[in-house]
C-alpha cells in the first residue's frame, strides 16, 4: 500500500512582508484545511502546481477566513484538474487512486522529469529514488500490482516500464501475482525457461488459449519484451480486466505460452478472436439459440476489450462524487453466503471453486432469475456487469458443473429424506435431465438450481418464507461507490432489517481474490 506523507503538503510557499511568526501562522491555518471539505475523494490526491490565496494570514487576520478562502480556492482548482496522461505542464492534476498515483510516479521517472519527480519524492516516495520506492511499496502488492500496470497500459507505458525491471524481479512478480490470485500453475513452469520452437509451438490449443488471453491485453503482445515480461503484463491486465478468466485452464496453458515462445507474439493491433477462441473464453461454442438469459446474437457476442471498451467499462463504475442508486444493494449480501458456502474464496484461499463465474456476472445472473424485468431496469444490472469487466450488452457466459450440491451445503437439514432428487426444502440434488421443474440450458439450469438452495437457505436463517427471503435480503436500496479495488455500499441503518444482522449477512466480505474487488458495507 502507498503511504502519503500528510493530507497536505506544501513544497514551497512565498509570503510578503514576512515576519518570524510567519511559518507559524501559516502552520497553524493549514491545519485547519480539511481535503474532504475540498471534495477531494478519501483515495485521491490533487497536485495543485502553483495557487495564490486571496485572504490575508498575520497578525490582525484570522486563521479561519483564511482556510475558508484556500479550501475554496482549491475546490475550483479541483474542478478543473486534468487526470494523468491528459494534463499539460501547467494543469493541476487529480490522481483518482493508488494505481493511478503510482502510474503517474513511474511515468515521470520514465520521461525524466526532474521536477515532476521531485514533486513525488515529497509527496509519495518518502524521499527515495522512484526504482528503490516502487521495489519496496509496489512489487511485493500483489493487489495493487495490476491495478499500476493497467494504468501504465491506457497511458501506452506498460511495456516500457516491465523492460526496464530486473528479469529476477519480473519472475519474482509474476510468482507473487499467480499465488495471491490462485493461479493453478506448478512454481517450476513460471520459470519461464526458454524452449526451442517445435511443432508442438504450433497445436492449435496454444494458439487458441494465446488469442484468447491477447484479446484481452494485446498489449502482452510487444515482441521487445522477454516470454516472462509479456507473461508478467497479460496476467496483470486479464487480472484487471478480466479477473475470472484467470481461473480457467484455458488462461493457465495460455500464460504458459506466451511465456515460453521465443518467436514474436502477433501484432498489438491484430486483436481478432477465432471463433475457437470465442468458446474457450465463454466456455462453449457460440450459437444464435442460447437462452433468453444469455441470448447471443451475432451483435451480442463475446468482443474483445479495445481501448474504447476498456475506458467504456470503466465509466460504469461509480465514483465518491456521482454514486450509483440502486433499489438491489442487498444482492451484494449474497456475498457472504457465497464464502460460507465456498464457491468464492477470501484472501486465505484465493482459489477456492476455480471456474466459477465472476461474483458480480453471479450476483446478476440471480438478481435476473429473482427479479426479471424490474431488476433489469434498475442501474444495478449495468454496475455488475462494470464490476465484472463487462459491457451491459455482453451475455453472462460459463461452462458450468453438473448441478450436485456438497455434503455440507445440507448440514443445515441434517434430517431431510429427499424425495424425486429433489430436497425437502425445495431445491434439486440430482434431477433428472428431462425435469421440467428446470430450465433445459446447462447455464440457466445451473443458475436456477443455485437460487432455489439460496431461497431454502435463506428462508432458514431469516426465518421467513423463501420468497419472503429473498425479497427481504436483496431488495435493500443503497448508494455504490468505487475506489480504486474497493467498492462500498452505503445503507439506511434506520431501515436496515434486524434479521440480516442476527444472520451475519451484512458483515464486509472484504477483498475478494476471484474478482479482484474489496467489498464494503456502511450503515448511515
Amino acid at each position: 500500500m502507498i503511504r502519503r506523507l500528510a493530507d497536505l503538503t506544501v513544497d514551497r510557499a512565498r509570503v510578503r512582508r514576512a515576519t518570524p511568526d510567519s511559518r507559524a501562522h501559516l502552520t497553524a491555518a493549514l491545519m485547519r484545511v480539511s481535503p474532504a471539505a475540498i471534495g477531494v475523494p478519501a483515495d485521491a490526491l490533487l497536485l495543485v502546481r502553483r495557487l495564490s490565496t486571496r485572504a490575508r494570514l498575520g497578525p490582525g487576520h484570522r486563521a479561519d477566513l483564511f482556510a475558508a478562502d484556500l479550501q475554496e480556492t482549491l475546490r475550483e482548482r479541483l474542478s478543473r484538474a486534468r487526470a494523468p496522461g491528459a494534463a499539460g505542464p501547467d494543469d493541476d492534476l487529480l490522481v483518482r487512486d493508488e494505481g493511478e498515483l503510482a502510474a503517474a510516479v513511474i511515468a515521470a521517472w520514465l520521461d525524466g522529469d526532474p521536477l515532476a519527480i521531485r514533486t513525488w519524492r515529497l509527496t509519495v516516495t518518502a524521499g527515495k529514488p522512484p526504482p528503490a520506492w516502487w521495489r519496496t511499496a509496489i512489487l511485493p502488492d500483489a493487489r495493487l500490482m495490476p491495478r499500476v500496470i493497467a494504468a501504465l497500459a491506457r497511458q501506452g507505458r506498460a511495456a516500457a516500464w516491465i523492460a526496464r525491471l530486473d528479469p529476477a524481479e519480473i519472475v519474482h512478480a509474476l510468482r507473487l501475482l499467480a499465488d495471491a490470485h490462485g493461479q493453478p500453475q506448478e512454481p517450476a513452469a513460471l520459470a519461464f525457461q526458454p524452449q526451442p520452437f517445435s511443432a508442438a509451438r504450433a497445436i492449435s490449443d496454444d494458439r487458441r488459449a494465446e488469442a484468447a488471453v491477447l484479446a484481452i491485453a494485446p498489449e502482452a503482445a510487444t515482441a521487445a519484451l522477454t516470454g516472462p515480461a509479456r507473461a508478467l503484463i497479460a496476467l496483470a491486465l486479464v487480472l484487471d480486466r478480466r479477473p475470472a478468466f484467470v481461473r480457467t485452464a484455458l488462461f493457465a496453458r495460455a500464460l504458459i505460452v506466451i511465456g515460453t515462445c521465443p518467436a514474436p507474439l502477433p501484432a498489438a493491433g491484430d486483436t481478432a478472436v477465432p471463433e475457437q477462441a470465442q468458446s474457450a473464453v465463454t466456455g462453449h461454442a457460440p450459437s444464435p439459440t442460447h437462452d433468453a438469459l444469455d441470448a447471443a446474437s451475432p451483435a451480442r457476442a463475446w468482443r474483445p476489450l479495445t481501448a474504447a471498451r476498456q475506458a467504456s467499462v470503466g465509466l460504469l463504475l461509480p465514483s465518491a462524487d456521482a454514486p450509483v442508486e440502486t433499489r438491489y444493494g442487498g444482492l451484494f449480501f449474497l456475498l457472504n453466503a457465497l464464502i460460507a458456502m465456498e464457491v468464492y474464496g477470501d484472501f486465505t484461499r484465493p482459489l477456492a471453486v476455480p471456474h466459477a463465474p465472476s461474483p458480480f456476472d453471479l450476483l446478476a445472473l440471480l438478481g435476473r432469475r429473482w427479479f426479471g424485468a424490474q431488476y433489469r431496469r434498475d442501474p444495478v444490472d449495468a454496475l455488475l456487469a462494470g464490476l465484472a469487466g463487462r459491457d451491459p450488452d455482453e451475455p453472462i457466459r460459463f461452462a458450468p458443473p453438473q448441478w450436485s450440491p456438497p455434503g455440507s451445503w445440507l448440514a443445515p437439514w441434517p434430517a431431510a429424506s429427499p424425495t424425486a432428487g429433489w430436497h425437502p426444502a425445495g431445491f434439486p440434488l440430482y434431477p433428472a435431465p428431462d425435469d421440467r421443474r428446470l430450465p433445459g440450458r446447462p447455464m440457466t439450469r445451473w443458475t436456477a438450481s443455485l437460487a432455489l438452495y439460496l431461497e431454502a437457505r435463506l428462508a432458514l436463517a431469516l426465518a421467513m418464507s423463501p420468497r419472503a427471503a429473498v425479497r427481504g435480503t436483496c431488495r435493500q436500496p443503497a448508494d455504490v461507490t468505487c475506489s480504486g479495488d474497493r467498492v462500498t455500499l452505503t445503507f439506511s441503518l434506520a431501515a436496515h432489517p434486524l434479521a440480516l444482522r442476527l444472520a451475519g449477512l451484512d458483515r464486509d466480505p472484504g477483498y475478494l481474490p476471484a474478482a479482484r474487488r474489496e467489498v464494503r458495507f456502511v450503515f448511515a
